[in-house]
Formats: structure tokens, sequence, C-alpha cells
């Protein structure tokens, strides 16, 4: 399946055993704790990061390519949790009034939470149950302009707000990225991740679609272009 282009900022596939990015312009993934690639369990290409919910996160360097401002973006994974924790997703957090994050509760519901200089910009969450334990799940969070989704195997949850995104600016965090938890909120993932993505500038979707059916790929295009560069 396509899907590696210049909006794709990160991309995991979690196959290799440094959990490298392959995205266009890789960045440096640091494993923190003890997680690593694990063949128990994947989604697709036989592998996937194994997480203890204790210690285990990946990091990424402060980057622009996090600055998502009022911009679109999509941030989605596939992943496998083992239940009965507040677990982090993605998270940014520079202090107690500048951080973003997206959480799975120890209820299966997810949330989407954005405050800049002591201001929530952003806070949304689903029903309890639309996350189950045990198995794989697609989750992705897409803001398109002033609208926000969060989807669960291709299907738009249905929102409670209590801070709309509408034109809001996400503001530009100087810190790292975390997938599955941050050093500063917490909250490790318990479980396995599979095939990250993150992109900035791209609302992937804005309605129910079927979920990917593999491995994220570099578009035909984008082959063109970068064979047409040279590259």
């Amino acid at each position: 399946m396509a899907g590696i282009d210049t909006k794709a900022k990160v991309v995991l596939h979690m196959d290799d055993v440094g959990l490298t990015d392959s995205s266009l312009s890789p960045k440096t993934v640091t494993l923190n704790g003890s997680i690593s690639r694990s063949s128990t369990q994947s989604k697709f290409g036989g592998y996937s990061a194994v997480l203890n919910g204790t210690t285990d996160w990946l990091s990424l360097a402060d980057s622009e390519d996090w600055n998502f401002g009022t911009g679109d973006f999509t941030l989605e994974g596939w992943f496998y949790w083992n239940g009965s924790q507040n677990t982090g997703l993605f998270a940014q957090y520079e202090s107690a009034l500048n951080r973003m994050f997206c959480q799975l509760l120890s209820t299966g519901s997810l949330n989407f939470y954005a405050m800049v200089s002591n201001s929530v910009k952003a806070y949304y969450f689903t029903a309890a149950g639309a996350v189950s334990s045990g198995a794989w799940k697609h989750i992705a969070y897409v803001r398109n302009g002033s609208n926000f989704y969060i989807f669960v195997d291709g299907v738009s949850q249905s929102l409670t707000v209590s801070t709309a995104i509408s034109t809001n600016d996400l503001g530009n965090m100087a810190t790292t990225f975390g997938i599955g938890g941050s050093a500063n909120l917490g909250n490790f993932f318990n479980g396995y991740i599979d095939e990250v993505r993150i992109s900035k500038g791209e609302a992937r979707w804005t309605s129910n679609f079927t979920p990917p059916t593999s491995a994220y790929s570099i578009d035909t295009a984008t082959s063109n272009t970068l064979s047409m560069m040279g590259v």
C-alpha cells in the first residue's frame, strides 16, 4: 500500500532491530526503557514494537515537523493494547502549561488534548469501549481545518467536545515527540505497536474508510519524482 509521501514525516514499520524511520527524510528514533521489536504480535511484516507499560516509549527529537500550528495533520498507527491502565499513544510535553497528548484510557476511551500557554486549545474524547484490549486496532487522529476526528478501525467515533479545535494554533513546543508515552507524562503503553505514520499538512481521512491492509510504501508518483531528481 502506498502512503509514504512528502507529507508523511515519520513512518515506522517496526520490523528492524532499531525500529527505524522509513519516511523520505528519516529521523533518528530513540528507544527508551527496554522497548524492542517482537515477533509475538504483528500487523504487518512479522514484527512490532513491544512496550512494557512502565518504562518503554519511542522518542523523536524536536522538529519543525511537530509544529502543527493551525494546519491539518494525521497521527495514526496500529495498537494491540493489553488493557487495564491509562496509556499514551502520542505526546509532546514542554511543560504543564504547554502540552499535547493522545491517550487510551483504562475504560477504552480515546482522548485528544492540547494546551498552549495555559490555554486549552482542543479537548475531545470518545465513549468508553471505543478500543478493546487483546486485538489489533487502527487508531487515527485527524485535523481537517476546524474539524477534528478520531477513527477506530476506519470508523469515525462520536466525540464529546470539551474545547473545539476551531482555528486554534496548537503551538510550537520545544520538546521531543513521544510515541507510546513520554518521560514527563508517563502513561506508558502496555502492548504492541505497529505501522505508525505521522503526517503534517494532510488530513488523510475525513469520513469512514477501510483501514490499511498492508505496510505503507513510497507512492508511485513520489518515486518517479525522486528518480527524475536523481535520488
